[in-house]
């Protein structure tokens, strides 16, 4: 529920961001956020240990989706390249939320085949494979390349073998692959994000590459106002308790409860206002007013009348000693036929009548108003 009232107070906004390392996205207190999320998992390292050609890692897969989130902060993990010889992580979004599968390691030794590219993700809006890493199958002494991790639109290249001279070029991508070590030039890493680290050469010029580490994106699509209460009114006038207040906008809204305590912390509602926004949704002001008896609003919280009168005595006690008199007498829990100024001020001396505002959303949602002190006049 997103629902703003003429106090408006100024709240950071969510906002997009794009973590290239493990992090938290959070979406400040009472929004409710529609984001898409992005995600490259990690590359495969590559395979080789300079006895025998290696052959490239896997590139990192793509996932994507569209979520709905409330306030919180959520857990973003960006799944690591891996080294040499190691797989790459997976990056996720919440738990799993939404998961980009990392690319397999590169294998070591003559005739075989690449990593495996990351596996699309079945629980996403949108997945794509990554490249496979190019295999040692032709090779002698090169390595072969690594694989490209995916594009948003389509699974990422394979690596390439190696030729007899030269070590086999990365695979394209979102991250391209690194190059497959030859003589005198060692394997390369891959590149961000995810893309799968080359094969290394039979002479250990250097390690083989190392797969580069995925990518998280979050995208706001859209969000909805917070609730931003300002201070209702509160007042008791000739023998009834009216509370007023206003909204500029309303979202998802679904109905009010208007709450009493006579201690300020302990609430008990006395009645409901539905929502006058057709389907919980308004962009224009909108008047909220509700009335009940003094009388009954203090019976629900077990609180004379006489207590309330009593009160506005400390406001303005000249002009209204007669007006809390009528009231007492008139409107006393106990019956009374009848009464004298003494009886108000032994009573309950030191309670009040206090009035917040409790709205639901259409989900459930719950918020609350400042609490204010009724006013009698």
């Amino acid at each position: 529920m997103g629902i703003t009232l003429i106090s408006v107070l100024t709240f950071a906004q969510p906002v997009s961001q794009t973590f290239n390392a493990s992090g938290t996205y959070t979406i400040p207190t009472n929004y409710t956020a529609i984001i898409k999320v992005e995600a490259w998992g990690g590359g495969g390292g590559g395979g080789g240990n300079g006895l025998v050609p290696g052959s490239g890692g896997g590139g990192g897969a793509y996932a994507a989706k569209t979520i709905t989130l409330s306030q919180g902060s959520y857990a973003v993990v960006v799944g690591g390249g891996g080294s040499a010889g190691n797989n790459g992580a997976n990056s996720t979004f919440n738990g799993t939320a939404l998961v980009a599968n990392g690319g397999q390691e590169g294998n070591t030794g003559y005739g075989q085949s690449g990593g495996a590219g990351g596996a699309a993700s079945a629980g996403a809006d949108v997945s794509y494979k990554g490249g496979n890493g190019g295999g040692s199958v032709w090779g002698i002494v090169n390595g072969a390349g690594g694989g490209g991790s995916a594009k948003t639109t389509e699974a990422g290249s394979n690596g390439s073998s190696p030729s007899f001279f030269d070590g086999g070029p990365g695979g394209e991508g979102q991250g391209n692959g690194g190059e497959g070590g030859s003589l005198g030039d060692p394997a390369g890493d891959g590149y961000a994000p995810g893309g799968g680290g080359g094969g290394q050469h039979v002479v250990a010029v250097s390690a083989p590459g190392s797969g580069a580490n995925g990518r998280v994106i979050v995208t706001v699509i859209s969000f909805t106002l917070p609730v931003t209460f300002g201070s209702p009114t509160a007042k008791i006038v000739n023998g009834q308790l009216l509370v007023s207040w206003s909204t500029l906008t309303e979202t998802n809204n679904n109905y009010f409860e208007v709450q009493a305590s006579k201690d300020g912390e302990n609430f008990t509602t006395i009645g409901k206002v539905d929502s006058k926004a057709t389907d919980g949704n308004s962009s224009l002001a909108i008047q909220y007013d509700f009335a009940t008896g003094a009388s009954s609003a203090a019976g629900m919280l077990g609180l004379s009348i006489f207590a309330i009168a009593f009160a506005a005595l400390a406001f303005n006690r000249k002009n209204k000693v007669l007006y809390t008199l009528a009231i007492v007498c008139g409107l006393s829990l106990f019956g009374a036929s009848s009464c004298t100024k003494s009886d108000s001020v032994t009573t309950e001396t030191g309670s009040s009548l206090f009035v917040r505002i409790k709205q639901v959303d259409t989900d459930g949602t719950i918020k609350y108003s400042k609490v204010v002190k009724a006013i009698v006049e």
